[in-house]
């Protein structure tokens, strides 16, 4: 048992984002150790398997992006939670359509996803139709902080044919996920934001992630 992790989350001086991080220690360790992370990790990944990965991500990506335009317009009384996400419409836009490309995905929705991811999909819609923005960022973040984290337990390993993407999808200096961590530290110390709210989505979608890894 982490005596240190269970010490953050129940710490109050502790930032909310922190506590929601540390909360999902179990579900991220899971994540590491699944067969899609290992082997990409060891290079030694079936290349179908991780196809299929690569284009339900692409699907992922399609269906984040109509969720941020929802978000966005819910975010307008909130002009730092709007400016972050007003940003990430065009830059979601762009991965999609650089993975459809690669992938050769001509329509979104003739693709069959898994039912782990499509459950996955299906609740971050619900929040970002159904919960004010910043739930919407609680939603988003463990998918932003996730990937960097597994990029730096995996970094000394042989990645073989993954190199790339794992230099590109699981960037250990990647620190975009810092901006949405202090916006969802803002909304606390504002009294915008419940924990217990938080703390339910949050491990939601950090179970979602590790769901999408284990199910490839």
């Amino acid at each position: 048992m982490d005596t240190r992790a269970t010490h953050t989350v129940n710490d109050p001086k502790t930032k909310l984002s922190a506590r929601l991080w540390e909360s999902t220690k179990g579900i991220r360790d899971m994540a590491i150790n699944t067969d899609f992370v290992q082997g990409i990790k060891n290079g030694k990944l079936d290349p179908e398997k991780f196809g299929v990965f690569c284009v339900e991500d692409s699907i992922y990506l399609y269906k984040q992006q109509h969720n941020i335009k929802v978000a966005t317009e819910k975010a307008k009384p909130y002009p730092d939670q709007y400016t972050y996400l007003h940003k990430r419409i065009d830059s979601y836009k762009t991965l999609y359509e650089a993975e459809f490309k690669k992938w050769h995905v001509g329509k979104p929705e003739g693709i069959s996803l898994g039912k782990d991811l499509k459950e996955y999909m299906d609740y971050e819609e619900d929040v970002a139709l159904n919960r004010q923005s910043i739930y919407f960022l609680v939603a988003l973040i463990p998918c932003l902080k996730l990937w960097p984290w597994l990029g730096q337990q995996i970094k000394d390993g042989n990645h073989g044919i993954y190199n790339d993407w794992a230099k590109a999808n699981l960037d250990p200096d990647y620190v975009g996920f810092k901006t949405v961590d202090a916006l969802i530290d803002e909304a606390d110390e504002k009294g915008g934001i419940q924990e217990d709210e938080a703390m339910k989505i949050y491990t939601k979608c950090m179970e979602g992630e590790y769901k999408f890894f284990n199910s490839i």
